[in-house]
């Protein structure tokens, strides 16, 4: 497994919790509504999601990729969302923004940085 894969979101807090996530089961999450296409999500599963309210600061959340659907949002023209499963288990925290800190991404699928290069 290629230990450079990890995926990087911009998602802001709301109140104590990350905007757009929904705890399924203790220590389970879903993060919905990201728009990246079908290729972006090979080798992705079993790798780090890493939650950053800004590409500056460590992530303050994350964890470790389990499952990632896609779906049509029926009010936005057929637009497919990407619904990323994931497990909290401390992976995806604390690493450092993997993509160019000044494009204006919302998120970024690494694939050059080797994970433990992330880590400040």
């Amino acid at each position: 497994m290629d230990e450079s894969i990890s995926l990087h979101v911009l998602c802001r807090m709301k109140g104590i919790t990350p905007q757009g996530v929904t705890q399924i089961e203790k220590g389970q999450y879903q993060s919905v509504s990201w728009r990246f296409h079908a290729g972006h999500i090979p080798g992705l599963i079993g790798r780090p999601i890493c939650f950053h309210e800004v590409k500056s600061k460590p992530s303050y959340f994350g964890g470790t990729i389990t499952r990632i659907d896609r779906e049509p949002v029926a009010d936005n023209d057929g637009d497919v969302r990407s619904i990323v499963y994931f497990i909290s288990d401390g992976t995806g925290t604390g690493l450092k923004w993997a993509g160019n800190q000044q494009s204006r991404e919302v998120f970024h699928v690494n694939k050059s940085v080797p994970v433990a290069e992330l880590k400040p």
